[in-house]
């Protein structure tokens, strides 16, 4: 499971980790390399596509969180 919400578990911040039974793990090395980061990119916002019927793109922007 990927988390994208940050979070602290045994004080460790898990933004943009794997939570797995509740033990914190890097994401694969690819996502950290430039290559890794443009398909990042690309899923959040073909996601934010995705979910248009429900305007997340509006809910997630009254947060203050990037869209």
């Amino acid at each position: 499971m990927y988390v994208h919400a940050t979070a602290e578990v045994d004080g460790k911040k898990t933004h943009g980790g794997y939570l797995m039974d509740w033990e914190l793990f890097p994401l694969y090395s690819f996502f950290y390399t430039d290559e890794g980061k443009v398909v990042m990119e690309r899923l959040w916002e073909e996601t934010l596509t995705e979910l248009e019927f429900a305007g997340v793109r509006g809910i997630l922007a009254s947060t203050g969180c990037k869209t």
